[in-house]
């Protein structure tokens, strides 16, 4: 008999008309890596109500999903008004749910696992997409005493060391988060977030003598992804006198200053920003594909998809040497590793690439075929057949 699984999350679900829509792309293929035991996937996140739709958004199939419609709430203290809501949302649908499938670190996925752990004992799954940890550190708008904020952090990685350690089936998307949050747990399953499917991949033809000028960043524009430093470096380089290109895919609440300091020092004809593009669109993977060197000199991550989509379009990646990026990007053999917020080492990297081609070829050559070990099936896969066995 199949049974039926939550996915909790803090995720937005927009409701335009009858239809709910996600940045998230809840398709058939996810859907089918779990159908021989699921028979519906419920999706318990954020409830948005919408007068229109963009197209960055993807319509969520209700023949295989089924979102639970439960508000919003833009920080903690609505949250804590929130939980009536949810308590009776988690009361109505305890018979219908088999299996919960905690997103990790989103209160939602907390406060659930608290219910289901005192009251409806089902099993469950715990994945930690990301180093909530450090990321808590690194944002300034939240706490900005020292000491609260070092008591916070310390309670967030407990949080996840706890949850992780209880869990039926626990997951982490980079062995570097299993070490830090749980590393005496030997059955973890390392399982990335990856959504690259076969159309999603191409295989650059260039010359013995082809020069990379042209540079991309993809990622939120904030600064803990370290775009103000690229963009410096990249001013750098321009004044130098190399002729590159930069494109920005793209948003957040540095762009109009980003964009202010391209106009400032004359390189709004250098660098084109995009805005935010659909992820997993054809017009992302044809900017990927337009553009030879990819570039994330973040200060923190998680194991970023990004380096992965990248690699699988023909890019030779340059990346912070920081959290799970290592596992992925192999200093010297598909990329190049600078440390976070060092300027002169992104520059050098940048300039190795394109003073040596058989470097370059040999990063992409390389990059490809990490990227094929990284697929949606080979990576997300992992996964769902873990599930599938234990329940």
């Amino acid at each position: 008999m199949r049974k039926n699984m939550v996915i909790v999350s803090d995720y937005k679900y927009y409701r335009y008309k009858d239809d709910y829509y996600s940045e998230i792309p809840w398709d058939i293929d996810f859907f089918s890596l779990y159908s021989k035991k699921i028979n519906k996937i419920y999706l318990l996140g954020k409830t948005i109500e919408v007068d229109e739709i963009d197209e960055n958004k993807f319509r969520i199939n209700n023949k295989y999903y089924e979102v639970i419609p439960s508000g919003n709430y833009s920080n903690f203290v609505e949250f804590l008004f929130y939980l009536g809501k949810i308590n009776k949302i988690l009361k109505k649908h305890k018979s219908k749910i088999d299996l919960y499938f905690f997103k990790m670190f989103y209160l939602n996925s907390i406060y659930v696992y608290f219910m289901n752990k005192v009251f409806y004992k089902k099993k469950f799954v715990v994945q930690l997409v990301g180093d909530s940890e450090e990321a808590f550190y690194k944002r300034e708008d939240i706490v900005k005493n020292k000491s609260l904020k070092r008591f916070f952090g310390y309670i967030i990685r407990k949080i996840n060391s706890k949850l992780l350690n209880d869990a039926d089936i626990a997951s982490t998307v980079s062995y570097d988060l299993k070490m830090k949050y749980i590393p005496q747990r030997n059955d973890i399953v390392i399982s990335n977030e990856s959504w690259l499917k076969e159309w999603m991949y191409y295989k650059k033809e260039i010359s013995d003598e082809f020069e990379p000028k042209n540079l991309l960043f993809v990622g939120r524009l904030v600064s803990s992804k370290g775009i103000k430093e690229l963009i410096k470096v990249f001013k750098n380089l321009i004044y130098e006198g190399y002729d590159l290109h930069l494109d920005i895919v793209g948003d957040g609440p540095l762009k109009n200053e980003l964009m202010e300091y391209s106009v400032k020092n004359n390189l709004n004809k250098k660098i084109k920003f995009y805005g935010w593009i659909k992820l997993g669109s054809k017009e992302l993977f044809e900017i990927y594909r337009k553009n030879d060197i990819l570039c994330l000199p973040s200060y923190a991550e998680g194991l970023p998809l990004v380096l992965l989509e990248g690699m699988a379009n023909s890019n030779a990646i340059i990346a912070s040497n920081v959290n799970g990026i290592p596992e992925i990007v192999k200093n010297g053999k598909n990329g190049l590793l600078i440390n976070a917020g060092n300027e002169t080492q992104l520059k050098n990297a940048i300039l190795s690439l394109i003073k040596n081609p058989d470097m370059y070829q040999n990063f992409i050559k390389n990059g490809y075929e990490t990227a094929l070990k990284n697929s949606f099936l080979n990576q997300r896969g992992k996964l769902a057949k873990a599930i599938i066995e234990k329940i």
